[in-house]
This record gives C-alpha cells, structure tokens and sequence, in this order.
C-alpha cells in the first residue's frame, strides 16, 4: 500500500420527620413477612438480591439487541443531508470559539438519534446501592484495572512533572486575571443579562442570580446550605452549548462555574419551542444520566479529584427566566449546571501559550491518559474528547467535562447540547447513519490518541486530511479509506519519529490511533503494558 492510500446531560430540599416505631430492625422482620426463621428469611433474601443482580446483567447484556432496531435509521447519501434532525451534533467547537451552523461545519444534519435508554452496566451508579455499599466512603487506591487513583498519581508526581504542574499553574492565574472572554462569549452574556433583567442590564459580572429547583447530583452529599443566591464574578468562555461565567454563594461564599444552556435557533431547525424544549429536556437529562454513571458510586466532589472528571455539583433553575427564553435567534435555558469553579481550557493554553504547552506536556499527557482510562473503565463514551472539554483548575490540574456530548456505550448520543471533536473515530462516523453516533469501548482511546498526537507533534490531523463539500462528507470519506484499506497506525511512525516523541508515548500513540478497532489496544492493557506511563514511580 502506498503512501497516499494511507493518507486519508424542581425540586426543594427534602426534609422528613418519620414515626419509626413499631418498625422492626430487618432480623426479626421475619416474623411479619411469614418465614419460618431468621435463616429461611435471610436465604431467601441472599437469593433474591442474586436474582436481581443476575437480571440486571442479562438485561445490560440483552439491551442493545433487544432495542437494535429502535436505534436503527434509514442510511442517507451524504449528498441529501436532512436539516430537520433532532440529534444535532457538531463538530469540534474550542471553548470561547464560535461554529456557525453551516453545512460546512455542522455534521448534525446527518445523524439520527434516539433518546437514550437508562443501561446499568458494570461500575454503573446504580451497582453500590445494589450491593448495599457505598463506594464514596472508601476509595481504593487502585482501580479494577490496577491503576491508582488520579489523587493518588498526583500526590507522587516525580519533580518534572510536579514543575510542568506549577508553569501551567502560573499561567492560568495570569490568564484568569486578564479580560480574556472573546467576542462570540462577550455577546451571548449581553443576551443573557438582558433576558435576566428584563432588558434593563447588558452585563452579568456583578449582577446577583436567584435559584430555585436546586439538585445536587448526589443527595448523600448535601448536608451544607444549597446555593440559592449567587453573585457572578467573572465571563470565562463558552464550552459547547453554554455560556460558562464564574459565580461566589451570596451566603457561603463558595466560588462555583455555572453552565448556562444558550442555543442558536439555527440548531433548532425547524423545530417549535415547544419541541425545542422537549429536546433539550431530554438532553439534559441524557447528561445526567451519563455524569452519573461516570461517577460511578462517587460523589461529583470526589468524582474531580479520583477520576478527573468535571460534573456539576448541583442542577438548578434561573429563578427570573422561563424555561425556555428566546432572544436574538438564540434559546436560553433556564436549567443551569452548578460545578467546581474553573479558570479555562486546555483549548486556551494550547492558543495562547503555546511553549507552556510543549514545556508541561508530559504532565498533560500522564494526566490525560488517566482521565480517560477512568471513563473507558466507566463504560460511559464521550463524543468530544478535545481540548476544549478539558477545563484548567488554579493548581495546574486540568478535568474532564462537557458531559452533554457523553452517553453510556452502545447508547446513541445525539441531541441539542451535543458536539463533537474534529476527528471522530472511524467506526463510529461510518455506522452512524445505521444506528447514530454510538460510542463503544475503544472510541475514547482514539481520541485519547489524537489528543497525544496533537500533544507531542504540532500537527492536527494524525492521517490525512480529505476533499468533500460538508464536514461530515469528508469525516466519513477518511473513515471510509482508513477501514477499506486497513490502514495500520505503522504509516505514523515517520512523523512520531521526526518529532522525537518519547519512545513510551510514541509507541502508545501507534497503538491508540490504529483504526480498526481489533487492532486498537484495550484500557486494561494500556496499563499492564505501560506502566511506566501509569505510575509515576512504577513499582
């Protein structure tokens, strides 16, 4: 084979007072329910929370054929693209950088998804309280797979490391200081402040918000006040679908990152609001659901620290908005995401300070390969593995977010507040049209490896890029060429050499960015074979 073949996610706070007595602690319940004894009733019992747990697999395992022809739709030419889908999904948006809409752009046209089914997988939310633990009161030092926990890598990082940490430390408290919204950004919170405040505002910096309906991802976690009342301090940008601005409690004056829903018309299509806002009814809770499986048992507080991922702390409603707000083209919703206060993204240093990027790269890489390592592990896929997803916390860490574009595995992701990374993986770009965009273990580790090539290389586009007069034509004509012809990640090892790539990432790169998925290493074998890429001080 010649070169140029191988080119190409209302309510008030719970509060109950129980009469408890006369009720009976569970070993004597036996004698209301009718057992003979304590041992027939616990028999009985250990028996009926295997079979629950036995159904509950089967189930998992016999979803995705059980459902397949509900996730089925009709293949389409690339040159007849419907402008009226639902599933409207885009490509790779940087976060505070602007994707008009057009068929140049937008691969959403194409795709056809289903509204995802709940799937309790292995290391769902759901297997702790099932086995009646709580896996948020102990965290293992290591993982199933044998890799130790993120905190745990942190807290041992070898000195290089720990210095390429404290650069991107430093530039991300001058970037946080400096007034570095963009345009695009700097519009949409002129729309939203005068959506607040009835147009009598064009600024949210300063300005106080009222909550209600406040959520917090895991109830268990809530004992302190919720936040009702919060002060926005600062615009940082826009990641995906929302307008992110930095927010202090008025009350505990805790810093928070709230997410605000705004959504061009033009995504809409032809959709009426009220359809619009089933949609994003339904997308919102499509990425609950995949935060919370994510999670995996945890709680969102420790899902940042453990598994270096950004959930929201708590869901809540913009008290002086409808749900659904129109507004200069755009939609605003009303349903916000609370989370940990970031400062920007990935995609920012990358742009703006581009030799601290090439300093701390080895950082950025071992944490990037634990990051997704621990969502593989979660079973849970991510459309937009990218740098912009990626957001920069003060200390020089960096989490994993936009769960708007993640759904279980085997669960089309596909809705308002979707997007999508500019090199989506191949299988999944050409099954698309059969069954929507469907992530699989495996597709997060090719965008982990795009990401690392990108990371050590300079360049974007790992293969080749191709002609075609849409984006999703020509992302569907690479995937095309690179699974016709089986193509090997072989053909990169020019270029990884030309660009002295450390001999463990470049040997990790050729095996994540191999496109077909047989010969694509596994997350379980990532960490047996490299564990000098694991562990900071392999043991």
């Amino acid at each position: 084979m010649d070169e140029k073949q191988n080119a190409s996610v209302a309510g008030a706070r719970v509060e109950t007072n129980l009469d408890l007595r006369g009720v009976l602690p569970i070993a004597d319940s036996h004698q209301i329910l009718g057992f003979r004894s304590k041992q027939h009733y616990l028999r009985w019992l250990y028996s009926f929370v295997a079979g629950l747990i036995c159904f509950i697999v089967i189930r998992g395992n016999l979803a995705p054929h059980v459902n397949g022809s509900a996730l089925d739709v009709p293949a389409a030419d690339a040159e007849h693209i419907s402008t009226n889908s639902s599933s409207l999904v885009s490509p790779s948006q940087d976060f505070g950088d602007r994707v008009e809409p057009d068929d140049s752009s937008s691969p959403a046209d194409d795709f056809e998804g289903t509204p995802p089914a709940v799937q309790l997988i292995e290391g769902g939310p759901w297997t702790s309280i099932l086995l009646g633990g709580d896996s948020s009161t102990h965290m293992p030092d290591h993982d199933i797979w044998g890799a130790p926990s993120l905190e745990k890598f942190e807290n041992a990082l070898p000195p290089q490391l720990q210095r390429s940490k404290d650069a991107i430390a430093a530039w991300t408290a001058q970037f946080y200081a400096s007034d570095n919204a963009n345009e695009y950004a700097e519009a949409l919170q002129r729309m939203v402040a005068e959506a607040i405040s009835s147009g009598t505002e064009d600024s949210l910096v300063g300005k106080t918000i009222d909550l209600r309906g406040i959520w917090p991802l895991n109830w268990r976690n809530s004992d302190g006040p919720l936040p009702h009342k919060m002060r926005i301090v600062k615009v940082v940008g826009v990641a995906g679908r929302a307008l992110v601005v930095n927010a202090i409690d008025c009350k505990s004056r805790d810093s928070f990152s709230v997410h605000i829903p705004v959504i061009s018309e033009d995504f809409i299509g032809s959709h009426g609001s009220e359809d619009a806002l089933r949609e994003v009814r339904r997308a919102a809770d499509a990425a609950v659901e995949a935060q919370m499986q994510a999670c995996g048992g945890v709680s969102a507080e420790q899902a940042a620290s453990q598994k270096g991922i950004a959930v929201p702390l708590y869901t809540a409603e913009i008290q002086s908005l409808d749900e659904l707000h129109s507004r200069e083209r755009f939609y605003i919703f009303n349903r916000t995401e609370l989370g940990e206060k970031v400062d920007g993204s990935l995609a920012q240093l990358r742009s703006e300070a581009p030799s601290v990027m090439t300093e701390a790269r080895d950082y950025i890489a071992s944490r990037l390969l634990h990051i997704v390592l621990k969502l593989e592990q979660s079973g849970v896929g991510h459309l937009k593995i990218d740098w912009s997803s990626f957001f920069l916390r003060g200390d020089g860490s960096f989490l994993l977010g936009n769960f708007s574009s993640a759904s279980p595995f085997g669960v089309p992701t596909g809705n308002l507040f979707s997007s999508m990374s500019d090199y989506p993986e191949p299988f999944m770009m050409l099954s698309s049209r059969r069954s929507g965009l469907t992530t699989e273990a495996g597709t997060n580790l090719w965008s982990l490896g795009v990401l690392l090539f990108q990371l050590y290389t300079g360049e974007e586009h790992p293969y080749a890029v191709v002609e075609g007069r849409t984006w999703t034509e020509r992302r569907m004509q690479l995937a095309r060429v690179m699974l016709e012809q089986k193509v090997r990640s072989d053909v990169l090892l020019p270029k990884l050499e030309a660009c002295n790539v450390p001999d463990p990432w470049k040997k990790v790169i050729l095996r994540l960015l191999e496109p077909c998925r047989e010969f694509r290493i596994s997350g379980p074998d990532i960490v047996k074979e490299f564990p000098e890429l694991i562990y900071a001080h392999p043991d």
